[in-house]
């Protein structure tokens, strides 16, 4: 498996794409132009990259990583979204993780989250499985701690500028199914999103260089389940 490390030490996306796709399949149309359409709920990722070749640290290691795709290896493709979560100023390091245990192909997910506002749209990985929130069932805001008056002061004792937070629940809904069972407090990524992928058909990726330095390749990815 390649991980991300490994492809971005040379190689950083100047264009990224991901969505879901597959959720439906088309039976054909009818004499009377009507579709049939059969819904699929698991679907999968399509994450495509474009990358700008100009030194030879670059083409190297794009070849690298070509070959090795088309060889069948995996590889952890780093997700970037400009629009992901908002991040609030309730906690020092914001996080999340898993409230109560998900079975396989769980569409619902209970969870804590501190310093982090989720809203539909949102993408968030377990592991290296990416996943969207399609609507938020329910919240539990978190509660502030408050200052007391009520005890004499002391110098002595140590100056606590804020408050303590606590964390927020959320219920939500998202796409596509949980791909493995999750236990309770496993963790879960807004902000660094990654999602197993390989190459989408082995004969995508080629690099073609102008004058034989400079290159635009694109490589296309899917999930793999």
């Amino acid at each position: 498996m390649i991980s991300i490390e490994e492809w971005s030490a040379h190689l950083t996306p100047r264009n990224s794409f991901f969505e879901l796709k597959g959720l439906v399949s088309s039976g054909g149309r009818v004499a009377d132009g009507r579709e049939q359409r059969v819904q699929d709920d698991v679907g999968f990722w399509r994450v495509s990259y474009s990358f700008a070749i100009r030194n030879r640290a670059q083409a190297l290691a794009y070849r690298a990583l070509l070959t090795r795709l088309r060889a069948g290896e995996n590889i952890v493709a780093k997700v970037f979204d400009a629009y992901g979560v908002t991040v609030t100023n309730t906690a020092a390091t914001p996080s999340a993780s898993v409230a109560v245990d998900a079975e396989l192909r769980a569409t619902t997910l209970n969870m804590w989250t501190m310093g982090l506002d989720l809203e539909p749209g949102i993408s968030f990985s377990i592991g290296n499985r990416l996943h969207r929130i399609t609507e938020i069932v329910a919240r539990t805001a978190g509660s502030v701690g408050t200052w007391s008056d009520a005890g004499t002061w002391n110098d002595a004792g140590r100056w606590m500028d804020a408050p303590a937070a606590t964390a927020d629940g959320w219920e939500i809904r998202f796409m596509p199914p949980l791909r493995e069972v999750i236990d309770a407090g496993t963790v879960v990524d807004f902000i660094n999103l990654q999602c197993l992928c390989v190459i989408e058909n082995v004969t995508d990726g080629d690099m073609d260089l102008e004058l034989g330095f400079f290159g635009d390749p694109t490589l296309p990815l899917i999930e793999t389940i």
